[in-house]
């Protein structure tokens, strides 16, 4: 089947309204203990905010952090 055969659909009305890039370094007694690559998506959907958060070393799971009202 070629790329003319089919189109996507995509249900999902739920966009971000911003994706930021982060990276956090862990440092202990001037050694590096860990370090944190991660986007973060902010999202607003009917009068509420939230964001969530995704390591980019598990690329494939995202975590919702938190929910208020916009």
């Amino acid at each position: 089947m070629g790329a003319a055969d089919h189109e996507w659909l995509d249900g999902d009305d739920l966009v971000p309204t911003a994706i930021e890039h982060r990276c956090e370094a862990m440092v202990s007694d001037g050694q590096l203990g860990a370090l944190y690559n991660y986007f973060v998506y902010h999202f607003e959907c009917g009068g509420r905010y939230f964001w969530a958060r995704s390591y980019l070393d598990d690329i494939g799971r995202v975590s919702a952090i938190s929910c208020a009202f916009a």
